[in-house]
């Protein structure tokens, strides 16, 4: 497999080694400056970044990057194979030697790499899409492109026409026009073009789309796409050649400002940034894709709807317990009328009525539609609407994204699925939880609360794992560390050990005074535990999931899959092929048993039971920054030594309360 922009393989770890391997220089550091100039029609930048720590080659205090794109008197350029910097940008480089003293960096945007607090990677996208802020202005949109089909294949035309059609299709308020072909090429000269021209050669980046616009403002002013000569392309979907339509539709969608995504999560997106002779799959937009626009340039048309006309029924949960899903079943009538409903004019708000850190309260979430009035068009249908809602969260800030809307007609009815997610910002223990809302059938449900109508549910959310484990280990309290008798889940378990003083006891799986045979804790002589192994070699954490307790769970797949849920959602789903002693990946939890507190970490496979061992151990000292309730981490072994190294090998691909 190839890349649309850059040299990769397949798989985004092994990814992640080749350019471990690739790379001369591997460092850490912060962007302290950045100077831009106009060269051979192009922007080129020089950012200088002052280096934290040397992960491979000689020590060095700083060092100087290029690339093309920057900002130069009030003209700036964005380049899709390129890495973007930032001042203050905390960062992990793959670098390679350059011209003069500066260095390239290996692999475009995915050989710098974005680094949290502690240093641990931030996890690139978690809502499908990844955007930066730049947008076309309303007056501009429809945004029209010219061809120039010179180097091209056979029905090149239509082929890049077709991708471009794929965001025209999305349901959002922006659309690309067709404006004729032409001789240009992709310079900065008020055309957008798409054109074939040489890059780098057979084996290089694809394509390249570029992107122009005048800072301070954030509206687009051109953008360009170059298709690479050099490589083979085809229209008719070859298994030799490149589809000319699959890479239209993804190189389009950077002029839409959606950014490549490398993980393996994101690989069926369109904006996945890899792509293999023959594919043809980027021609269809996935749900991130259609996010993404959506996010952007918001939602358009409208879509006709059943709305009941009588009294409905609605049955609450008005408690529910810790890790389980509130669900609001509403039935409707048969008496209906049809209305024509705007989907933009749809409103979600939430207001928590009570409840303080870390412990029960309950939320209110209002639905709101401002639509004032309804068509008066009876017809007859009946159904269920069910409305899902995981772990809404305390005081904060509510964004909405609707993330995907699908229709369906069976005769005068109107079937919707739509899916909105709320992501609430908490004001004081600045957490992020997401909450998925599920309209199943009819779009109608939506409707049925009206304006300044309330559903209460009261929710259960544990306090975060660092502030856990900083009680649990430096509180006065009887600690106790439950061993399973496997090396792996073992080793990863004393570093643990380590950190915590007396009073603390170590005992095997195996001590029916410690343990009973169930695997539930007795708590005879501890207050709290720590436990390390996962459902097949651990009791207790085989007791906790099967009970529903907690927070996450793996399940086996049929397909040869192993999926990472949180309750039913989903968080993870990998093919046990690719776990190896290189690559796995492990979960950290935190739960509440009455007034006991459970530590548990596991690991897809033993590898990753010690590596969530040694995570652990390295981030103790920073612990604190662990602010949710549980974590999912991949470790890959980038160094190839056969053992986890903090922090640079661990990624954090999901968390939440």
């Amino acid at each position: 497999m190839s890349p649309v922009h850059l040299n990769g393989v397949e798989s985004d770890w092994r990814f992640m080694s080749s350019l471990n391997q690739t790379a001369e220089l591997i460092v850490r550091g912060t962007v302290r400056k950045i100077d831009s100039q106009l060269r051979d029609k192009s922007i080129w930048s020089r950012a200088e970044v002052a280096v934290e720590s040397v992960e491979r080659g000689q020590p060095v205090s700083k060092v100087y990057v290029e690339y093309e794109g920057g900002d130069v008197g009030g003209l700036a350029l964005i380049v899709s194979n390129q890495p973007r910097f930032n001042v203050e940008d905390h960062v992990l480089l793959y670098l390679v030697r350059g011209k003069g003293d500066a260095y390239s960096v290996v692999g475009g945007p995915a050989g710098k790499i974005l680094l949290g607090s502690g240093g641990m990677v931030l996890q690139q996208s978690v809502t499908g899409y990844s955007y930066e802020g730049f947008h076309w202005p309303s007056s501009k949109i429809p945004v029209g492109y010219y061809v120039n089909t010179s180097g091209g294949p056979t029905g090149a035309l239509s082929a890049v026409q077709a991708g471009f059609q794929s965001w025209n299709s999305a349901g959002a308020i922006f659309s690309f026009q067709y404006l004729g072909t032409t001789t240009r090429g992709c310079d900065f000269d008020g055309y957008n073009v798409v054109s074939w021209q040489h890059i780098d050669g057979v084996g290089g980046a694809l394509a390249v789309a570029t992107t122009w616009y005048q800072p301070p403002s954030t509206e687009l002013v051109e953008c360009d796409i170059r298709l690479d000569v050099d490589d083979s392309w085809a229209t008719d979907g070859s298994p030799t050649k490149y589809d000319v339509q699959n890479i239209a539709a993804h190189e389009s969608g950077h002029w839409l400002q959606l950014l490549d995504l490398y993980d393996s999560q994101s690989s069926e997106m369109t904006m996945y940034g890899y792509a293999g002779l023959g594919e043809t799959k980027k021609r269809t937009l996935e749900w991130g894709d259609i996010a993404g626009i959506r996010a952007i340039y918001g939602s358009s048309g409208s879509v006709t709807a059943t709305v009941t006309t009588t009294t409905t029924t609605t049955l609450t949960r008005s408690s529910i317990s810790y890790a389980s899903t509130a669900i609001t079943m509403t039935q409707r009538s048969t008496t209906v009328l049809t209305s024509i409903l705007p989907v933009a004019t749809l409103s979600y708000t939430t207001l928590v009525l009570s409840g303080s850190v870390s412990t029960t309260y309950t939320s209110r979430t209002t639905l709101m539609s401002a639509s004032a009035s309804y068509s008066t068009t009876t017809s007859a249908s009946s159904g269920t609407s069910v409305f899902t809602s995981t772990e809404l969260s305390k005081a904060g800030t509510v964004m909405t994204v609707e993330l995907l809307t699908s229709v369906t007609t069976a005769g005068n009815t109107v079937f919707v699925n739509m899916i909105i997610q709320q992501t609430l910002v908490e004001q004081f223990l600045q957490k992020i939880t997401s909450t998925v809302l599920y309209w199943l059938s009819e779009f109608a449900r939506v409707t049925l609360f009206l304006p300044g109508t309330a559903k209460d549910t009261t929710v259960k959310v544990e306090p975060g794992l660092g502030s856990t484990v900083g009680a649990v280990f430096g509180g006065s309290d009887p600690v106790g560390f439950l061993l399973t008798g496997n090396i792996y889940d073992d080793s990863g378990m004393l570093g643990i050990y380590a950190h915590r003083n007396a009073p603390k006891i170590l005992f095997p799986k195996t001590d029916t005074g410690k343990v009973s045979s169930t695997g539930q804790p007795t708590w005879s002589g501890y207050m709290h535990l720590v436990t390390v192994g996962g459902h097949a070699a651990n009791p207790t954490t085989k007791y906790y999931e099967d009970n529903g307790l907690a927070p996450i769970r793996a399940v086996v797949n049929s397909n040869g899959t192993i999926s990472i849920l949180r309750g039913s959602a989903l968080q993870l789903n990998v093919p046990l092929s690719s776990i190896s002693q290189s690559n796995d990946y492990f979960v950290m939890q935190v739960l509440s048993d009455g007034a006991h507190k459970v530590v548990i970490l596991w690991g897809i496979q033993q590898w990753g039971t010690y590596a969530a061992g040694v995570c652990f151990d390295g981030k103790y000292p920073d612990v604190a920054s662990l602010t949710y309730g549980w974590y999912v981490v991949r470790w890959q072994d980038l160094n190839g030594n056969g053992i986890p190294d903090y922090p640079t090998e661990f990624i954090i691909v999901a968390s939440g309360t």
